[in-house]
């Protein structure tokens, strides 16, 4: 059997190993740590702060940016969808592009990857002998492009062969074009 003496060192070491977990974990679960209690009106947990802060807890502030430099003023474009010095390059996209039966005109769609009002879209074709034909259309905005309305370009504009062309989408803040993919006309 060991000596009294030799078993107070184990013990306090047995101790130490049961009560640091626990320190730990109550270290964790302090007070203003938020615990699930059930709510009177709906009956399902909610949140809710187990202590209230102290009148000494600091709470964190976010003070707005010292403005650097007086704010800049742009003079509006002379024309609204002429883009201004310094307009964002816009990816745009061809959703379709073909000769149409239908309505005997070559039609063209697409979006600028871009939300914005005002903007215009512009179908730039090239033919054969450098032949050329153009259509405007207006845009409209949705959830997370402008689309462009749809581009046409009647038969009575165009010579039979290849056209090919631009898309071009335009608006006082932004600018970009895509390339419109060639072009059968019979």
């Amino acid at each position: 059997m060991p000596s009294p003496s030799a078993a107070r060192p184990r013990a306090r070491a047995t101790a130490s190993l049961v009560l640091l977990p626990a320190l730990l974990l109550a270290a964790c679960t302090g007070p203003g740590t938020p615990s699930a209690s059930p709510s009177s009106s709906t009956g399902t947990a909610t949140a809710s702060p187990s202590a209230t802060p102290s009148a000494t807890t600091a709470s964190p502030t976010v003070a707005p940016p010292a403005p650097t430099e007086p704010a800049a003023t742009v003079a509006p474009a002379p024309d609204a969808t002429a883009p201004a010095p310094g307009a964002t390059t816009v990816d745009v996209v061809v959703t379709f592009a073909g000769w149409s039966t239908l309505t005997s005109a070559i039609e063209v769609g697409g979006y600028a990857a871009t939300v914005e009002t005002g903007g215009t879209c512009e179908l730039a074709l090239t033919g054969p002998s450098g032949a050329t034909a153009t259509a405007t259309a207006a845009t409209n905005a949705d959830a997370t492009t402008t689309a462009c309305e749809l581009l046409s370009v009647p038969a009575s504009s165009l010579r039979g062969g290849t056209w090919t062309g631009t898309l071009t989408y335009r608006s006082a803040r932004s600018i970009g074009t895509a390339t419109v993919s060639p072009i059968e006309v019979p």
